[in-house]
């Protein structure tokens, strides 16, 4: 439906908000680990006839800031955020970009402290580019790289007209030549070589990012392609044998906690090896194809539609109680009595089919074996019964089906290898 987003948009921004979590973890780790060395460097190492001790403290104080900073985005995100149902994916990119912006700004703050045009803090700019690519994209990283450069140009202007000292964390900046580091040829050089060498990298990284990203998609893609082969039925896209069990055991499960009814259907089409043996296999596809189409149709996208064998179906309403249950199944089974395919020839072929159900609705422990045996029971009672009609188990399921018993009663339901066309 337009507006809501897809499963594609809900896998992107998972990952993001992954992502997102990971490098909140690191940058924590990372700032709780430099935060005290540099407070112990600075206050019991540091020779305060070389460190200017003002200057220091605001260097120990922006880096405590950015703690703070750090855990309060993880905090909005992962917690205030979820907690309120906020748009994950609106807080997600609003609160990063702030962050980014506010951590840009520090780091062009220590950039200065440090001495802008002699050190290698200006790199820092580059590490920020490629976490902004990381957690928003590559487009926004230039951005954010174009905003440091600019940010490092402003520095450098306003230390050379004298607005702010250079080198503040020197306490003898009378000694440092600054005539030399803020020569307008010196900082055009140093800020070419920075931007060339800077480019480069996050070029390559940018570069190696998209193909691992290209790669990452196609692995998906492909494991997206095996699990809906090893899930779902070639010829009629319904779940296969396989998942249909493993979903019925789960919402079986899941009723049993909940204490709601789960109705549990075997669909059989009447006469099918007639069809087989008359029109051929091909129009017998046909008609499968066509079964399989109405009952997916006819029952809600939470249920469970499969089919388990030749011409055998299994349909599992979920929080569906007896009643319910076969009022629906009985608009099913006219929806497929009132259903036709053409032959080679062009003759319209009518086919049926005959419905038992079970019930479970209670906490009862009933297992999957004895759930399907009810219903078989109850498909075997419409069969006798003149076929083309449905059936509800009456009698006491009792105790669950455990060990040799579950294999006795399942074996009708398994066979050795996924049935990719009918088998009559």
């Amino acid at each position: 439906m337009h507006g809501l987003p897809t499963a594609d948009d809900l896998s992107s921004q998972n990952i993001r908000i992954e992502r997102s979590r990971r490098t909140v973890r690191i940058a924590l780790l990372f700032m709780l680990a430099l935060a005290p060395t540099q407070i112990f460097c600075f206050t019991f190492i540091g020779d305060s006839r070389v460190l200017d001790q003002r200057a220091a403290a605001v260097s120990i104080g922006l880096n405590l800031a950015m703690i703070l900073i750090i855990a309060a985005y993880g905090w909005f995100n992962f917690r205030l955020a979820e907690r309120f149902g906020w748009n994950r994916d609106r807080c997600y990119s609003a609160s990063t970009h702030a962050v980014m912006s506010i951590v840009s700004v520090i780091v062009l703050a220590h950039i200065h402290i440090a001495g802008s045009s002699s050190s290698l803090l200006p790199m820092m700019l580059v590490s920020i580019a490629l976490l902004v690519a990381w957690l928003l994209g590559q487009r926004e990283a230039w951005g954010y790289f174009g905003f440091g450069v600019l940010g490092l140009v402003g520095v450098f202007a306003l230390e050379r007209a004298g607005q702010i000292p250079y080198f503040p964390l020197s306490a003898q900046r009378h000694l440092v030549p600054t005539e030399v580091f803020l020569e307008g040829r010196y900082l055009g050089a140093i800020l070419v070589l920075f931007m060339a060498n800077a480019g480069a990298v996050l070029s390559i990284m940018f570069d190696y990012q998209r193909s691992l990203q290209k790669r990452n998609e196609q692995l998906i893609r492909t494991q997206e392609q095996l699990r809906r082969l090893a899930t779902t039925d070639a010829l009629t896209g319904l779940h296969n044998r396989r998942s249909a069990f493993e979903k019925l055991e789960s919402e079986l499960a899941r009723a049993a906690r909940e204490r709601s009814p789960l109705t549990v259907a075997l669909v059989d089409l009447d006469d099918f090896k007639e069809i087989n043996d008359t029109y051929g296999h091909q129009i017998g596809d046909t008609v499968l194809k066509k079964a399989a189409s109405v009952l997916k149709c006819h029952f809600r996208p939470y249920d469970v539609v499969a089919r388990i064998g030749g011409e055998e179906f299994l349909a599992v309403s979920i929080n569906t109680g007896a009643a319910d249950a076969l009022k629906e199944l009985n608009r099913v089974r006219h929806a497929i009595e009132q259903s036709t395919v053409l032959s080679i020839d062009g003759e319209a072929i009518d086919f049926t089919a005959s419905f038992g159900f079970a019930v479970f609705h209670d906490a009862e422990p009933v297992g999957v074996g004895r759930l399907l045996h009810a219903a078989d029971q109850a498909l075997y009672e419409s069969k006798a019964n003149g076929k083309n009609r449905v059936t509800r188990y009456q009698g006491d399921m009792g105790n669950p089906v455990t060990g040799a018993d579950t294999e006795g009663v399942l074996l009708r339901f398994q066979s050795a290898a996924e049935i990719v066309g009918n088998d009559d």
